[in-house]
Order: structure tokens, then C-alpha cells, then sequence
């Protein structure tokens, strides 16, 4: 049972990561990450993602490391401003302790013109 809440926790901090902005963030409540789930995540996903979303073809994958040890895959599926969209989609894994690959979450992002790239779904 314990494992679920672990898992739970990182489900549900990489979701913070994916909102995009830091005033949404700032208004999460932290201590739902009871496993361990830190800001580091979102301080290295965060830009990465936005980088990708800014500069990579589709099919980029970038790796990921946080320095709370985690570590993962950020997949660009579609979209961004080098396929001329305003829609993407990204994909976030995260290696577990058995080193197998396991998704997270896929994520629709939306270019605003005043704000850049924002999660929609």
C-alpha cells in the first residue's frame, strides 16, 4: 500500500511540473509529496520542457536528472515551434528503481501569444 502512495505522490508532482507556471505552483499544496517529491523535479522539467517546446523537432527525447536522484525522459510526440504549431504534446517518464522506463503523463500544451507555452489538458 505504501508503494501506491509513492507512486500517487510522483503522479501527482510531476502533474505541479506540468502545469507550467510558477504562480500555479506556488499554489499546490506541497505535502501531498510525502514520499519525497521535491521542487528539484520541477526546477528541471520546467525549463526543459519549455526549451523543447521552443527549439526541438518532433521525436526529440531528452533525458532528465533531478538532484534528488530521479530521473527520466521528456518526449516531444508533436507539435512546437520548429513543426510551426501552436498545439504540442509532451511526454514525461521516469526510470524506476527496476531501470525500466515507466510513462507518467502526456500533456497538450498551447502556444498563448502573451504567455508562450502553457498545458491545456
Amino acid at each position: 500500500m505504501r508503494s501506491n502512495y509513492r507512486v500517487m505522490g510522483v503522479i501527482l508532482g510531476v502533474s505541479a511540473v506540468a502545469l507550467g507556471a510558477a504562480p500555479v505552483l506556488a499554489q499546490l499544496p506541497w505535502s501531498w509529496a510525502s514520499d519525497g517529491f521535491d521542487r528539484s523535479e520541477y526546477d528541471v522539467l520546467h525549463p526543459l520542457i519549455q526549451a523543447m517546446l521552443r527549439n526541438s523537432p518532433v521525436g526529440e527525447v531528452q533525458s532528465w536528472h533531478s538532484p534528488s536522484g530521479r530521473t527520466g525522459k521528456v518526449y516531444l510526440v508533436s507539435g512546437g515551434d520548429q513543426a510551426h504549431s501552436t498545439e504540442a504534446v509532451v511526454r514525461i517518464t521516469i526510470i524506476g528503481h527496476d531501470r525500466r522506463e515507466n510513462p507518467l503523463f502526456t500533456f497538450r500544451y498551447r502556444k498563448d501569444a502573451k504567455e508562450g507555452w502553457r498545458t491545456v489538458g
